[in-house]
């Protein structure tokens, strides 16, 4: 056996070596996928679309998430959605902020990244639009409403936090 034929062999050995190593831990990782979808951040029994979409907003730092659903053909997202990236930036921190939309390009939120799926503004959506989800640390909804203007933006917030504890001045 000459060094080229060892060579060759050894090269098609390692080929073969990495191939079970990732179909190994691919099958690792969609079972760790099964597992945290059935007992991860979905409603807990409830694994309705509806759910399993808003899970994916599920906040990480702060108590929930205000997600905007937008629409394409929607004037009235176009005219809210730099109003949103101002609020958005005036309360990062208490909350976290999404933008989802239906189709890309279409209306952008200036500091907040746009999320395109069709499917989940479809299932999260109650009819209209602009709307706000709001999604808890768990990812459930825990409400949905219309999104007018700053007011009502705010009125979101204000329904969803808890006041901060008085302090004794003593």
């Amino acid at each position: 056996m000459t060094a080229t034929t060892a060579a060759l062999v050894l090269a098609w050995v390692a080929i073969v070596v990495l191939f079970l190593g990732c179909t190994g831990m691919m099958r690792m990782i969609r079972s760790l996928q099964e597992q945290l979808d059935r007992q991860g951040r979905t409603l807990g029994t409830d694994t309705s679309p509806r759910a399993r979409a808003a899970a994916r907003f599920a906040p990480t730092r702060a108590p929930f998430t205000l997600v905007l659903l937008s629409s394409d053909s929607c004037l009235a997202c176009i005219e809210l959605a730099p109003e949103f990236g101002r609020f958005a930036e005036r309360h990062r921190g208490r909350v976290e902020f999404a933008h989802l939309v239906s189709a890309p390009g279409t209306v952008v939120v200036p500091g907040i990244e746009s999320v395109v799926d069709p499917r989940a503004v479809a299932v999260l959506s109650p009819g209209y639009t602009p709307a706000l989800v709001v999604v808890g640390r768990d990812g459930t909804i825990l409400d949905v409403g219309p999104a007018a203007d700053l007011e009502s933006l705010q009125g979101f917030i204000e329904r969803h936090t808890s006041p901060e504890p008085v302090k004794d001045p003593t």
